[in-house]
């Protein structure tokens, strides 16, 4: 996983990192990963995150991002 965040200054994103929050909840049919990005409304600020997930190849897959849902 790859936190990467783009501010004016390197002092800046390293303090925008550590706002991004990721959150894992385990049950025992699904496990859901959600990312929290800081509420900013500031210009000049964006944030990525790169995850590598990794299932059996039978399990099913269930992607959703706010641009819409990927099966």
């Amino acid at each position: 996983m790859a936190h990467i965040a783009s501010r004016s200054s390197a002092a800046e994103a390293s303090e925008a990192l550590q706002q991004v929050a990721i959150d894992v909840q385990e049950t025992p049919a699904a496990v859901m990963v959600r990312t929290r990005y800081p509420d900013t409304r500031r210009h000049n600020v964006s944030y990525a995150v790169d995850y590598d997930i990794t299932l059996p190849e039978t399990a099913a897959l269930l992607a959703r991002n706010s641009f819409g849902t990927c099966r």
